[in-house]
């Protein structure tokens, strides 16, 4: 599963690794208890392992086109490195 928007997936991804200036939006809706993080984050109760793209420099609509475009070097390789991953097994 890739998601472009996918902040509520990984509570704990997003109130540890997200900018700092966006880490209040976890705080404020799932406080500070980082357990609390690890059941509000349905991806993690099922066991799935996640990865955050740092892609500021990125409006929406550019993530969304990017993706397979010739020459893109920030989402596609890293898209492409965490399906490799996914389908190794």
């Amino acid at each position: 599963m890739t998601l472009f928007n996918g902040e509520g997936y990984d509570v704990v991804a997003g109130a540890t690794t997200s900018p700092s200036e966006y880490q209040p939006v976890y705080t404020d809706a799932f406080g500070a208890d980082p357990a609390v993080w690890e059941e509000a984050s349905p991806l993690r109760q099922a066991g799935i392992p996640t990865t955050v793209l740092e892609s500021r420099e990125l409006g929406h609509a550019d993530l969304t086109t990017l993706v397979g475009a010739p020459g893109d070097a920030i989402v596609t390789p890293a898209l492409a490195d965490f399906l490799g991953v996914c389908f190794e097994a």
